[in-house]
């Protein structure tokens, strides 16, 4: 009993009942499939580890902040603006439900842009490599299947999904 009640009020047991939330077909905030997808693959592969079994008052500004730091190490800037992002709802979804929970949501001390000076980049460099990629598809004259199975190499291997 005295585990179950220590658990619940951990970051993780909070972060599955937002899904549990956010999927649920009568809830009218409920999100779209590939959302909830994509932000439970970034919260097992970036949270759980970290964060899971911390209460909600012992992750600070500086411990996300050194996590998102870590995720964009690897060279993955938008995962760790979602990282972000997650502990921002998690902790927004806590005091929604139980409003005793007197907390500083650590993720509202670090602003987004501070995870995507390097997104910029990213992007620019995937728009122009759509770009160029464009002109190839025409010199080529290849099928809307072949173009199509080219232009997913090229966001793939510039990490647009």
């Amino acid at each position: 009993m005295r585990t179950q009640i220590a658990e619940s009020l951990t970051f993780g047991s909070w972060a599955e009942r937002y899904f549990t939330d956010k999927s649920d077909p009568s809830n009218g905030a409920r999100l779209a499939d590939s959302t909830l997808a994509m932000r439970r693959s970034i919260y097992n592969r970036d949270l759980v580890g970290p964060f899971g079994k911390l209460k909600l008052e012992e992750i600070t500004a500086a411990a996300l902040m050194a996590l998102c730091e870590k995720v964009k190490a690897r060279g993955a800037p938008a995962p760790a603006v979602q990282v972000r992002e997650i502990v921002l709802l998690v902790f927004r979804f806590a005091h929604t439900k139980d409003k005793s929970l007197d907390l500083k949501n650590p993720a509202e001390s670090i602003k987004p842009s501070d995870n995507q000076e390097e997104i910029a980049g990213v992007k620019a460099t995937s728009e122009r490599a759509a770009m160029l990629q464009h002109f190839k598809f025409e010199a080529n004259k290849l099928t809307p299947t072949q173009r199509d199975a080219e232009a997913k190499k090229i966001m793939d291997a510039v990490g647009v999904k």
